[in-house]
């Protein structure tokens, strides 16, 4: 990599930095974290897999007044209380299998679950699979929009990044550990005893993508690995579209002023020169080009093309906190005579995102930093530029105005859209009522250790949201205004009715742009809208769909009035209108229905939600039904078309996550040839 481009400087520096002197300015490969103590040192192949995916329990809830109407057999108050919910299980194959760049054969008997991280692609692929490593050394875990303060409770392997302390590796009990080429290989007999060695090299977002996918097929992740890596690309095609590609940049790296910079040949240069203009070429090995890209260069060289933009990466070294580049460059004159010095267009940038990272995560975040400074015009300010204003306000569904005068960061959830907000914008809440939380495609397994708020659905415990300590608590419209007085001494309530997908947008959008999200918002709304209209251009809409729920014969139906009746109506056939509000309808878009009203219409597919309540677990819907002769005449029970799915996500959840995961349920049940299994 271009890190090794004078290695052995680099020992020499980490020493010289140990004894004061002034490094010279080849960057390391992996910015190093301060070593942590060293702990004891088991040695351990760990072959457990991961937890095994129960059956989804069915929350002990009564549909929202905003989703659906109560069912006839509702208590009056029930509670909604987290049950566990999961994605179909992965079925582990008998052995699971990499092949790292260096030729390695990597073999394991269940698949690794545990991993330890020895250079900065490897956190950004955990991010992306929505994973945590068990070890890291590196400062990319620590930025935030990675993992949030879950980084804070991260195990730090000390040593250096060169020689890394096998002893906190160990100790931290991975199945895998990943390392980078040029620095790590020479661990791996050392850490065989530990846990195998995967030594990546990726000197392209092609390569990234690469790594991404084996690594997420591995770990049983291959739809999150698919999904970020999709999510990445289509940023990238965005960029690439609008941006006008008038404009020269530069990046430049270094801890004084004998600097280098990334040519076009390296990572980071060859993605910005996808998207405006690039002018660096590598030189040849044989003239100081390295295979990664990066190269030394003077400040002649960069007069003599003169860029309108220059990203400037100031590396530092333990004990050791140079000035930034820029400003020990100001001391030579040719660096006033820069265009872009001369017109304010040089930012300091971070070596670690910008230059270790080198996964997908962190180049959609460089594009993210890089657009709106290189065309501020097309592409806006970036986030890390928008100041937080004096006062942040919120109007909610009830027109009631919530003012902060910082912006809000914990958020307690009354109602399902708030964790699937929170999702969306890779935060967590701070206190939850509901199930959704739990399954896994949200929060994984970190969703264990939220605040549960006790009390029902209806009235819940204020003592425990207190506890919590929230900025702000999310509630439904039709339940929660009347906590409004009581929880006013605690945090404002922001109350949400979420009738049809453009309101959940809105509410994400909204909720997003208060907590210094706008970004985060905008990819998950983009992401969701995109999937739809794949959804909607693939589909045949040839065959029809029926979405029931209750907890007894007396059920209900969603109606192409309610919000995920009216999604599946865009995507397939969906005749259930939503009768006037006089004639048993509701805003909803819910209603109560008969099995006559069903066979009248038979459609080709049922969805069906079973509702369970506080110490009643009822057998499934379809189970009960079928004691009703008219159950066996629908053409969907004589196909085996009827599918149990979850009132937590179809019903509840309300937002984009939500909605999304339930096209990838439904789409593959109603046309198997399209979508697959």
């Amino acid at each position: 990599m271009k890190y090794a481009i004078v290695g052995l400087f680099l020992l020499l520096l980490l020493a010289a930095a140990c004894s004061t002197a002034t490094p010279t300015t080849t960057p390391q490969p992996v910015a190093t974290p301060t070593p942590a103590a060293t702990s004891a040192s088991p040695t351990a192949t760990p072959t457990t897999v991961p937890p095994a995916e129960g059956t989804e329990a069915t929350p002990t809830a009564t549909p929202q007044p905003e989703a659906t109407p109560t069912s006839a057999a509702t208590p009056a108050s029930p509670t909604e209380t987290p049950a566990a919910t999961s994605e179909p299980p992965m079925e582990t194959p008998s052995d699971v299998s990499l092949t790292d760049s260096t030729g390695e054969l990597l073999t394991f008997e269940t698949r690794p679950v545990r991993v330890a991280c020895l250079t900065e692609i490897c956190p950004d692929i955990m991010a992306e699979l929505e994973l945590e490593p068990v070890a890291v050394n590196d400062p990319l875990s620590t930025d935030p929009r990675f993992f949030g303060s879950r980084a804070d409770d991260f195990r730090v392997i000390g040593g250096s990044f060169f020689e890394p302390n096998l002893e906190d590796i160990a100790a931290s009990q991975p199945d895998l550990v990943i390392g980078l080429v040029g620095v790590h290989e020479g661990l791996r007999d050392a850490l065989r005893p530990i846990a195998p060695l995967y030594i990546v090299n990726p000197l392209t977002y092609e390569d990234s993508i690469h790594y991404l996918r084996e690594i997420g097929a591995a770990m049983g992740r291959p739809a999150e690995a698919e999904e970020a890596a999709q999510r990445f690309l289509t940023k990238l095609e965005d960029y690439k579209a609008r941006s006008p590609k008038d404009r020269t940049a530069l990046i430049m790296w270094g801890s004084d002023v004998n600097f280098g910079i990334d040519t076009e040949g390296s990572l980071t240069g060859g993605l910005l020169a996808e998207v405006t203009g690039y002018p660096w070429p590598n030189p040849p090995l044989d003239q100081g080009g390295h295979a990664s890209g990066g190269t030394q260069f003077s400040l002649e060289g960069v007069l003599s093309v003169d860029p309108d933009v220059i990203f400037v990466q100031t590396i530092a070294f333990p004990g050791f906190q140079p000035l930034p580049l820029a400003e020990q460059l100001a001391a030579n004159p040719l660096w006033s005579e820069l265009r872009a010095v001369q017109n304010g267009e040089v930012h300091e940038v971070s070596f670690s995102l910008w230059s270790t990272g080198r996964g997908t995560r962190s180049l959609g975040l460089v594009l993210d930093e890089a657009m709106p400074l290189l065309y501020p015009n097309v592409f806006g300010n970036p986030a890390s530029l928008v100041e937080t204003p004096s006062v942040i306000s919120l109007t909610d569904s009830t027109g009631e105005l919530l003012t902060f005068e910082t912006r809000p960061v914990r958020v307690a959830c009354l109602t399902e859209i708030c964790p699937d907000i929170m999702a969306e914008l890779e935060l967590e809440p701070v206190a939850v009522n509901d199930p959704l939380s739990t399954d896994p495609r949200f929060f994984g397994s970190r969703a264990d250790d939220f605040r549960v708020i006790g009390g029902s659905f209806f009235e819940p415990n204020l003592e425990d949201i207190a506890a919590s300590q929230p900025d702000l608590v999310i509630g439904l419209v039709g339940v929660h205004e009347g906590l409004r007085d009581a929880l006013r001494p605690i945090a404002p309530l922001y109350i949400v009715n979420p009738l049809t997908y453009e309101d959940s947008i809105h509410y994400l959008r909204e909720i997003g742009a208060a907590m210094g999200r706008p970004a985060e918002a905008e990819e998950a709304a983009q992401r969701f809208l995109t999937k739809l209209e794949d959804y909607k251009a693939r589909s045949p809409k040839d065959r029809t769909a029926l979405i029931m729920w209750g907890s007894d014969v007396n059920f209900g139906i969603d109606t192409e009035g309610s919000l995920t009746g009216g999604l599946l109506a865009e995507v397939t056939g969906y005749p259930w209108p939503n009768p006037p509000l006089d004639q048993g309808g509701h805003a909803s878009g819910g209603t109560q229905f008969s099995l006559e009203g069903v066979l009248s219409v038979d459609p080709d597919v049922i969805f069906v939600q079973t509702i369970a309540f506080p110490g009643f677990q009822p057998l499934p819907l379809a189970e009960q039904l079928a004691a009703n002769p008219l159950w066996s005449e629908l053409r969907a029970v004589q196909n085996g078309e009827v599918h149990e799915v979850s009132f937590s996500l179809w019903s509840t959840g309300r937002g984009t996550r939500s909605l999304g995961l339930v096209l990838d349920e439904a789409m593959p049940l109603l046309y198997p040839n399209v979508f697959g299994n």
